[in-house]
């Protein structure tokens, strides 16, 4: 705990509040109270007076998204009063409070609650007055880098607490029937009947003080009550809640509020109409998708009827099962089904009570080439019958029986001989449909006949994945091509081989994912990719410019929770208009430097505090768009080939610099397709007259994947190609080389790092 020689007195003046996420507008609401932690802000450097506004809403994030996972299945009326009522109460004075030792803070917190109204710091469910947050330089940099997407991954890791803390210090004494385990970071209960004292950890030399994770901030202030209390007293302290609903006045329609809070759904019927139909907005909710795939001056969406199963009474009509058929007197479908537009077959039954025997979610995919690679949906095999409609992107419906399969994500880890393999996949440029090829060549370099794209880049990508059997994929952009029809149906088909070999990918975007009239923004695709099982993309802090800026973690071996690497992903934007070159491209923005910066020296930090005696941290960065630096004329290219000129942004805002100064090994993009070298910088020469050789990163394109993006350069044509990655965290080396068409042979393998450093000259 940092502290000053001499810090200043502290006096007891009135506390700031700080405005919560969201206000209780209705006076109903606060007949609850208000609740949240107190917080004492003790860090005043400049970065944080540049970031506190940022750190404030990231922890009220985090904090909110335990309150979810801790009260799911909840009422969902009750859960959106409580989430009203949260409200961070922050004490913030540079002169009172900078560096201020914890034994002061606790002094003033003690008495000032004192003089707070009974009302406020009452006998009710609230804890907010039993104890509070001290916000030092530390905890500052565990949630200026922390986002909920590790919230999710590190809390079925348990791993969360060892990696993020924040002080808590509460009236309460801690009880002394717990053990602390320093070897593992372990709590153990020695009492007869353990209470509800989730991810704590506390010293027995700390009877008061708690390093709580900001993983788990709810669930500590939760614990403090003595239990469950705060949804209790919601129940129990508004009258308006009536039989498990909130009346009208406090929510709309608790139908919606239902199914914006997640809960489960069921299908009772399905039709296709023209966009803003006569239907019950309530009931009806429309697939936002022209089934023509805007070929036709008709656009025609699916509406499918919905209603949560606590609103269903047994007996009523659902839907059990669909199929897409012509009819038939014959087709043996039977009475109970019924007829509905474009040739679809509804089967409803009286609803049993068993979710499993129901159809929860219908979407529509498109393309006799889609799959569906999300868990127990069923892709129907028939496409819809509509007038107007191509067979190679005909609309398709793809259904969810039951509720959907979770996804445990486990934290990525080394193999227990010490090494890592990542396959990185660059430019699939995936459409709607089977897409063109027309510069594929055979193993001799004979040039082939125009062919159907897509499908020869799933079967290289499966080829290449049954070769490697990698640990992580890394999809390095242009996953689409520009201005497809339907994004979701071009992205299944990239990540279903991944998904099939159950391997874990992390994606970043690139300048064609999200260009043309049609195409979902990187946000939309982002949310695609964080339902999908295996997926470890993450959207990033929001003060981030991008879409995509996060980092992972690879973990030593089980049972070990020390970090051994770290691979950064960041979004490097677009094609943007230009006077200065065509095309032009933006560039890395300084924001998404700073936060690289913070990140890579927090997580330093960390490891310094925590050392385990590992020698080597190996560090790699991916992007889509190379760095000016590809393209200086005097890289020393380590392997493979410069075949076209490098496209990147003309605006240089150094990136490079930051990641050489963090010791990053090696950065790896994609982009221009028939580029596949491996490049150091050349030595820079001093005033003195001396050289100094550069220390890296080494600069690494992935070359073209796609057989739907181009790969060829004037009159010559290339082979696809991916490029695979090897850590080594026992020797701290990390090795590189080709997987390309027709070859059985790793192709231009080199030697990057050795010893946790790059390599200067080829060897």
């Amino acid at each position: 705990m940092p502290t000053s020689k001499n810090p200043p007195p502290l006096n007891f003046s009135a506390v700031q509040q700080q405005p919560a996420t969201t206000r209780p507008s209705n006076p109903k609401h606060r007949r609850t109270g208000l609740w949240g932690w107190v917080i004492y802000r003790t860090v005043y450097t400049s970065e944080s007076k540049q970031h506190w506004d940022g750190v404030l809403k990231t922890l009220d994030k985090l904090l909110l998204a335990d309150f979810e996972f801790s009260n799911h299945g909840e009422d969902p009326g009750a859960r959106n009063v409580a989430r009203e009522n949260y409200r961070s109460f922050v004490l913030d004075d540079e002169e009172k409070y900078n560096n201020a030792p914890v034994e002061d803070l606790e002094t003033h917190f003690r008495d000032w609650t004192e003089t707070i109204p009974e009302i406020d710091r009452g006998s009710n469910y609230s804890a907010t007055w039993k104890a509070f947050l001290v916000l030092d330089a530390q905890a500052f940099t565990n949630i200026h880098t922390a986002t909920v997407r590790e919230w999710e991954m590190l809390r079925d890791a348990k791993t969360e607490d060892l990696l993020y803390g924040i002080t808590a210090v509460t009236r309460q004494p801690h009880s002394d029937n717990y053990e602390f385990v320093y070897e593992t970071g372990e709590e153990h209960w020695l009492g007869e009947e353990e209470p509800d004292f989730e991810h704590v950890r506390s010293p027995p030399s700390w009877p008061r003080y708690f390093l709580v994770s900001i993983f788990t901030l709810y669930r500590f202030w939760e614990s403090l009550t003595g239990g469950d209390m705060l949804m209790e007293e919601l129940y129990k302290l508004n009258s308006d809640f009536k039989e498990g609903i909130w009346t009208a006045g406090w929510i709309s329609t608790t139908h919606d509020i239902k199914l914006k809070q997640g809960c489960l759904r069921i299908v009772l019927d399905l039709t296709i109409a023209p966009p803003s139909p006569s239907l019950d907005p309530r009931v009806w909710h429309p697939i936002r998708k022209d089934l023509h795939l805007h070929t036709s001056q008709d656009e025609a969406w699916l509406y499918v009827a919905l209603a949560t199963e606590e609103e269903l009474a047994i007996g009523e009509l659902v839907v059990t099962d669909i199929r897409v058929t012509k009819p038939s007197p014959h087709s043996g479908l039977g009475r109970s089904w019924v007829s509905r537009p474009g040739g679809i077959w509804v089967l409803q039954r009286a609803f049993s009570g068993n979710i499993e025997e129901v159809i929860t979610e219908v979407d529509v995919l498109f393309g006799d080439d889609a799959v569906d690679p999300r868990p127990n949906w069923a892709l129907l095999p028939s496409p819809l019958q509509l007038d107007v409609q191509s067979k190679s992107t005909a609309a398709r419906l793809t259904m969810l029986r039951g509720g959907a399969k979770i996804d445990s994500r486990k934290p990525l880890r080394v193999k227990e001989d010490g090494t890592f393999r990542i396959v990185q996949i660059s430019d699939t440029h995936m459409v709607t449909g089977v897409g063109v090829c027309k510069d594929a060549i055979d193993a001799d370099g004979n040039h082939l006949p125009t062919s159907e794209a897509d499908p020869l880049t799933i079967n290289f990508i499966r080829d290449v994945l049954d070769i490697e059997r990698p640990d992580l994929v890394v999809l390095t952009g242009d996953q689409l091509h520009h201005d497809i029809s339907d994004s979701q149906s071009a992205l299944f088909k990239v990540v279903a081989p991944i998904i099939k070999r159950s391997i874990p990918f992390a994606a970043v975007f690139g300048n064609h994912d999200s260009e043309g009239q049609h195409a979902l923004s990187r946000a939309a695709q982002m949310s695609i990719l964080q339902n999908l099982p295996f997926n470890l993309s993450e959207p990033g802090p929001e003060h981030v410019d991008g879409i995509g800026n996060f980092y992972l973690q690879v973990l030593a071996p089980t049972p070990l929770q020390c970090p051994l690497a770290t691979l950064y992903f960041l979004d490097s934007h677009g094609q943007i208009p230009s006077s200065l070159h065509n095309p032009d491209y933006d560039p890395i923005k300084q924001s998404q430097i700073d936060w690289f910066v913070a990140a890579s020296q927090a997580q330093r930090h960390v490891r310094k505090e925590n050392a385990h005696g590992t020698r080597f941290h190996l560090t790699l960065a991916f992007l889509h768009i190379p760095l000016p630096e590809f393209g200086n004329h005097h890289l020393i290219l380590r392997s493979g080939h410069r075949r076209e000129p490098t496209e990147g942004p003309s605006v240089n805002t150094h990136f490079y610099d930051a990641l050489a100064n963090e010791g990053i090994l090696a950065l790896g993009c994609g982009h221009d397709h028939v580029n596949d070298f491996c490049a150091l910088l050349p030595s820079q020469t001093q005033q003195d007259g001396r050289e100094t050789p550069q220390s890296g990163p080494c600069l690494c394109y992935g070359g073209g994947s796609g057989f739907g993006g181009y790969c060829s350069y004037g009159e010559d044509r290339y082979h696809r190609r991916m490029r695979v990655w090897e850590l080594d965290t026992k020797t701290g080396s990390l090795k590189t080389w080709l997987r390309v068409e027709y070859n059985s042979d790793r192709v231009d393998e080199l030697l990057l790092a050795e010893s946790g450093a790059v390599i200067g000259e080829p060897r």
